[in-house]
C-alpha cells in the first residue's frame, strides 16, 4: 500500500494549490475541512499502479485508454477555438470552454468507473480516499482542526521523515542504475558541461 501511494503522489501535487488558504481572508475563518475536495478514483485509473492493484483486464484498460483519449482531444479542440477568437473575447470563452470541461470531465469520470466490477470500484474508493487524507495531513490547519493529538502529531511528522527518506533513496539508487549505463566517453561529456566553474546561461 505505501508502495503505491509513493508512487502515485505526483499525481496529488496539484490538490495541494485547491487548499491554499489567503493570509488576507475576512473571519469569521473557513474550516480547512471545506476545502478537501470529494474523494474518487477517477484520476487514479489512469495511472498503471493503480491499474496493477485492481487487476484490471486489457479491455478495462484498453476502454479507459479509449476514454481518456477522447477526452483528451474534446480538450484540445475546445482550447484551439479559445485560441483562434480576437483576444477580447478570449476571456469569456475561455471561462465558458472551463466550465463545460469541468462538467465533461465528471461525465467522463463516472464513465470510466463504470467499467470496474464492485469489488474493483470498492478497493479503488479506499485507495482513492487514502490518498485523499494523505494529502489533507500534509495542511497543517487541516490537523489543527481534527485536534490530533501529541501523539498523532508525532507519528505524522515520523511518517512524513520516513517517506522523504524513501525518497532520497530511490533518487540515489535511480542515479546510480544512470551513472553506470554510461560508457566513459559519454561520462566525460556530460561531465565537461556539468562540472566546474562554468557559468550559467
Amino acid at each position: 500500500m505505501e508502495r503505491l501511494i509513493s508512487r502515485v503522489v505526483p499525481v496529488l501535487a496539484a490538490w495541494a494549490m485547491l487548499w491554499a488558504g489567503s493570509a488576507a481572508a475576512q473571519p469569521p475563518r473557513p474550516s480547512a475541512l471545506a476545502g478537501i475536495p470529494s474523494h474518487h478514483g477517477g484520476f487514479l485509473l489512469g495511472t498503471e499502479p493503480v491499474q496493477k492493484e485492481l487487476n484490471l483486464s486489457d479491455a478495462q484498460i484498453k476502454r479507459l485508454q479509449e476514454i481518456n483519449a477522447n477526452f483528451v482531444q474534446e480538450s484540445q479542440v475546445e482550447w484551439a477555438a479559445v485560441s483562434e477568437l480576437p483576444p477580447d473575447q478570449q476571456r469569456a470563452k475561455a471561462a465558458e470552454v472551463e466550465a463545460k470541461l469541468k462538467r465533461r470531465s465528471a461525465d467522463v469520470r463516472k464513465e470510466m468507473e463504470s467499467l470496474l466490477t464492485p469489488q474493483q470500484a470498492a478497493h479503488l474508493k479506499t485507495l482513492s480516499f487514502a490518498m485523499v487524507v494523505m494529502t489533507a495531513l500534509n495542511d497543517p490547519r487541516i490537523v489543527d482542526e481534527l485536534a490530533f493529538s501529541a501523539e498523532q502529531r508525532q507519528k505524522l511528522q515520523q511518517i512524513h521523515n520516513d517517506a522523504q527518506s524513501r525518497f532520497w533513496q530511490v533518487q540515489k539508487e535511480v542515479a546510480e542504475k544512470n551513472l553506470e549505463l554510461l560508457t566513459p566517453e559519454q561520462r566525460r561529456k556530460i561531465e565537461e558541461v556539468s562540472v566546474g566553474d562554468r557559468p550559467l546561461r
